[in-house]
Order: structure tokens, then C-alpha cells, then sequence
């Protein structure tokens, strides 16, 4: 993590109007998506909204800024490369805890609460860490650039297994389903819950892989303008998914799930959305029971028999 850029870098033209909108929309979306979850949380406390809350604020708001600041030179470059390596790791490090405590919810008290995936993500997180720290003491103080680079890299795609790995863990009661006869063994309550936070998590996951893979296109020294949308689109994502993970997943988008790939006539939609509204996986009120299974009348839909 370095960059060779003089700290007296020219401001970003006036007419690149695109570069100079995106950044104060950007700082704008975070504010307001910091107020949305500040608000959920306080009306409605969990750990997971308050990790969301912290983390809007460190890595929403405060990226946000930095990379406004960067319009008009008022941040040194290096100083700027040293601000996003640590609010990128403590974005996920937050995010992992997070998941965490909702994984250890849905896994109750079985054996696989410290299962392979636990492990595997703390390995990977630690990984992320450390290849961080050596980073910035390549590239900041040894002034090896390139090494500096390639060890930030390799951080951010620790990071980002260490994130699949955590989300994984969190809904691994769903994910060891291997056919339909072992769909009585999933909490009801969990599987269309499931299905929507993985879901949004996948296109996180899919939209920040490609904003790292413009960054390695286009490094940062010679395409700075290019560097400064690339943190602007992390910005939105970021946020975006933040406001997405502060909520419970909406009723409607559950019953819709659960009418794609279950059927059972013998339950009314009146009970269903009973059922759906009574599960609030964010809440710190609620542990749910795994002992709460799929009844046999549910059966997967279009599943081969």
C-alpha cells in the first residue's frame, strides 16, 4: 500500500464533472444512509446495528470525506493510501464480527458453532491483518512500492474470503442441506431468511470485486481521477450494504421466497407472514431455535423426487 504520488498533487480539474459529482454524492448517500441506520438502531438496539452504525461512521462518512478532500489536494496522497488501508480492514473486521454474532444465533448451542468455516474465517482475517500492517511498512516507510502494492492486494483478498467465509458460517444450518430429505432438519424460520441476506451479500461481494479489479487495471499513481471513483463506487456499495444488513428482511420479499421454492397448501399466507414477522434474526431479544424445522408438509418446489 503505497503510492509515489508528491504530496502537492494537482487538484482534480474543474470540468471533470463526473469525478467531482460522484465524490460529494457519495459523501452525501453516507451521510444520509448513517442517519437511516442511527435511527434503526436506536429505535430497534442490536450489536449487529451498532457494528453497522460504527462502521458507517469510521468507513462511510470518514472515506467519504477523505476522498472529497482529494478534489481540491486538501489531503496528501500518502496520507489519504494510509486512511483507506485501515478503514478497508476495519470495515471487515467489523463486518465480521457482526456476522459472527449472528451466526452464533442461528448455529445455537450445537457443535458447529466453532466449526471449520469459524476457523477458516478467523485464519483468513488474521491474514488480512497482518498482510495490511506489512503493507504500509513496505510501502510507507521502506518506500518498496510495488511489494507495497501487491501486499495490499493480497489483504484485500484475504479480506474478501474471510467475509465469504463468516456469511457462510452465519447460515450454515441452511448450507448443510444436501437434498431435500435433510430440509426437515432446517429451521423453517431461517431458510427464506437465508436466501435474502446471502443473495444481497453475493452482489456485494460480485460489485467489490470488480472496483478491485479496476484499481489493479488502472493503479492509482498514473490514473488518479480513476482512483478517486473507484473509492466513491466502495462508498456507495459499502453504505448501501450496511443499510441492507441494518434491516430485517421485508415480509414481502420472504413470502416471495418461500412461495419460489416451497409449497404447502395446508398453511394460509395469513400464517406464513405470522411466522415471517416473528422471526427477526437482528434482534438481540430473539435466539432462534434450530429445533424448529421445516414441517414435513413443506415441500421444495420442482424438486426432483
Amino acid at each position: 500500500m503505497n503510492s509515489t504520488t508528491d504530496q502537492l498533487t494537482p487538484p482534480i480539474p474543474p470540468e471533470d464533472i463526473a469525478t467531482i459529482a460522484g465524490a460529494w454524492s457519495a459523501l452525501a448517500f453516507s451521510i444520509l444512509s448513517c442517519v437511516i441506520i442511527g435511527r434503526k438502531a436506536r429505535v430497534d438496539f442490536s450489536a449487529i446495528r451498532a457494528c453497522c452504525f460504527l462502521a458507517e461512521i469510521l468507513t462511510g462518512v470518514g472515506l467519504a470525506s477523505a476522498n472529497v478532500m482529494r478534489l481540491s489536494s486538501q489531503i496528501p496522497e500518502p496520507i489519504f493510501n494510509i486512511l483507506l488501508c485501515l478503514l478497508q480492514i476495519l470495515f471487515i473486521d467489523l463486518m465480521i464480527a457482526a456476522t459472527f454474532h449472528l451466526g452464533v444465533k442461528l448455529n445455537g448451542t450445537k457443535k458447529h458453532r466453532f466449526n471449520a468455516l469459524y476457523k477458516m474465517t478467523i485464519v483468513w482475517g488474521v491474514l488480512m491483518n497482518v498482510g495490511a500492517g506489512v503493507s504500509l511498512v513496505l510501502g510507507q516507510y521502506l518506500h518498496l512500492f510495488d511489494a507495497g502494492n501487491n501486499a495490499f492486494l493480497a489483504a484485500r483478498c484475504s479480506g474478501l474470503v474471510a467475509s465469504v467465509c463468516a456469511f457462510l458460517y452465519a447460515f450454515y444450518p441452511v448450507l448443510q442441506v444436501n437434498d431435500m430429505k435433510d430440509m426437515s432438519s432446517v429451521p423453517s424460520s431461517v431458510v427464506p431468511v437465508a436466501i435474502w441476506y446471502l443473495s444481497g451479500f453475493a452482489l456485494v461481494i460480485t460489485l467489490t470485486v470488480i472496483t478491485y479489479s479496476i484499481s489493479a487495471v488502472y493503479p492509482r499513481q498514473q490514473y488518479r481521477a480513476v482512483d478517486i471513483g473507484t473509492a466513491t463506487s466502495s462508498v456507495f456499495i459499502r453504505s448501501a450494504f450496511l443499510v441492507f444488513y441494518s434491516f430485517q428482511a421485508p415480509s414481502a420479499a420472504i413470502m416471495a421466497i418461500r412461495q419460489q421454492f416451497f409449497t404447502d397448501p395446508l398453511i394460509s399466507s395469513g400464517d406464513i407472514e405470522k411466522q415471517i414477522r416473528a422471526v427477526n434474526v437482528l434482534s438481540d431479544k430473539q435466539v432462534l431455535s434450530t429445533e424448529s424445522t421445516m414441517p414435513k408438509e413443506y415441500s421444495l418446489r420442482n424438486c426432483p423426487q
